[in-house]
């Protein structure tokens, strides 16, 4: 089978989840895929209704990840984060560590970049059955990998995508919370700077309507002392 034959075929076995919603990278765990797969199991072709993580060693048997659907097993995932950035590594290790009654998955963090350059940092998830996972080179696996994040790249409206390793994207993560917090901050300033300028307007606004009032009140006592006077 030609490698070209061959992505074209992982390629439809393979399923890709980018996800939409900011991840808090800073607390990111294996156990953050209990809230994360239920909303993209549509996505990676996945059927179940409960999640259980073991982010540390598992009981034997089990896996990383294990699906359930009506409390029976559906599914047991290997996890492989990419933590150094490198696919191709992450890849090697998950086929070095899969059983034959696991699935693999692959997580990794993308930096996309648009027409405008504006910089979106995602999450990137790749399913891919057991069978998948053994029975093809790391090399054609990387690649067509590779094909879909280029693919869905295009699909997602950006232009460009660059795979971090885990401590860029919690860098970058810590250093646009700062600018958020920042930017709500001198938002909060000038709100509170123009809410003071209202008020003194409003106090001088007040004073000369007393002024007004006194005098108004002072020409009515002089009128009515004239009045008395008659």
């Amino acid at each position: 089978m030609s490698i070209a034959i061959a992505q074209r075929k992982i390629e439809q076995l393979i399923k890709i989840a980018v996800v939409e919603h900011p991840i808090d990278i800073a607390k990111f765990t294996t156990t953050i895929l209990q809230e994360i797969l239920p909303k993209v199991k549509e996505e990676l072709g996945l059927n179940f209704d409960k999640v259980v993580v073991h982010p540390g060693p598992q009981p034997r048997g089990s896996a990383d990840i294990e699906l359930y659907l009506q409390n029976q097993i559906a599914g047991r995932i290997n996890l492989k984060t990419c933590v150094s950035g490198n696919l191709n590594a992450t890849i090697r290790k998950l086929k070095e560590s899969i059983s034959p009654w696991e699935d693999g998955m692959v997580i990794l963090f993308v930096l996309f970049k648009d027409r405008n350059g504006k910089e979106t940092l995602r999450l990137v998830i790749f399913y891919m059955p057991s069978y998948v996972v053994r029975n093809f080179a790391v090399r054609i696996l990387h690649e067509a990998l590779e094909e879909m994040l280029k693919n869905k790249t295009k699909s997602e409206g950006y232009t460009q995508y660059h795979i971090l390793e885990v401590t860029s994207a919690i860098g970058l993560w810590r250093a646009r919370q700062i600018l958020i917090v920042k930017e709500i901050a001198e938002k909060a300033i000038a709100e509170a700077r123009e809410a003071k300028e209202e008020a003194r307007e409003a106090k001088e606004e007040v004073k000369k309507l007393r002024e007004t009032v006194e005098e108004i009140l002072l020409l009515v006592k002089q009128i009515l002392k004239k009045i008395e006077e008659k």
